[in-house]
């Protein structure tokens, strides 16, 4: 089970969360959201995977912070297209492409998008773009027939760590979990501590 922590910004916050050694570390780079990372020299040591969030962003920009902050994974979280996956894809960009799900999500439209994603992120869907902070019932999955390993994310928190691991032994294409709000203590600044157990729970480890 992989663990990626979302909506980091802050310098000290950073270093802090580096000592947990989750398996990725998010950086949020649309303007509208509080957690919105406009700082250079964020430092983050190379086995941590750095991962930039975009919603809705030109190729050209997303290229900029690739370089620039030196990321190993664009993650998509607006309407992008398939063809937007496939052209990074045809620059050695590694995506995680985020689908916000309820009811009536036709997850027969995740088969273009598959070629050219490492991995799917499932979140609850919501009246604006980017995450939600709220959990969908994730007994939807079952509508998902396809073979991308995803990530779970929307409004998970310490108490859901049983429903999670019960969740992935029905499913192992459920191959980690995305944090964010439910573990800040303000926008993009993480409780570190709680963190902390929410690792040594998931992963049955010392922290």
């Amino acid at each position: 089970m992989k663990l990626k922590v979302c909506g980091m910004r802050e310098p000290g916050n950073i270093a802090d969360l580096i000592k947990v050694n989750p398996d990725y570390i998010g950086m949020i780079f649309y303007s509208k959201s509080p957690r919105f990372v406009n700082l250079p020299n964020i430092k983050i040591k190379e086995d941590i995977l750095k991962v930039g969030v975009f919603v809705n962003e030109s190729i050209p920009e997303i290229l900029i912070k690739v370089k620039n902050y030196k990321l190993d994974l664009v993650q998509l979280h607006g309407d992008e297209p398939a063809r937007t996956c496939h052209d990074l894809f045809r620059k050695n960009i590694n995506v995680i492409k985020a689908f916000s799900v309820d009811g009536s999500f036709d997850f027969d439209r995740l088969n273009e998008f598959e070629p050219y994603c490492e991995l799917f992120l499932f979140d609850a869907r919501g009246k604006t773009p980017g995450g939600t902070g709220k959990q969908f019932n994730w007994d939807l999955l079952k509508h998902y027939r396809g073979n991308t390993n995803y990530f779970l994310s929307g409004g998970i928190d310490l108490c859901d760590v049983s429903a999670l691991l019960e969740h992935r032994e029905k499913d192992k294409r459920m191959t980690g979990v995305d944090i964010n709000s439910k573990f800040e203590i303000r926008p993009a600044y993480k409780d570190i501590e709680k963190i902390k157990k929410f690792k040594k729970h998931l992963m049955n480890e010392k922290v």
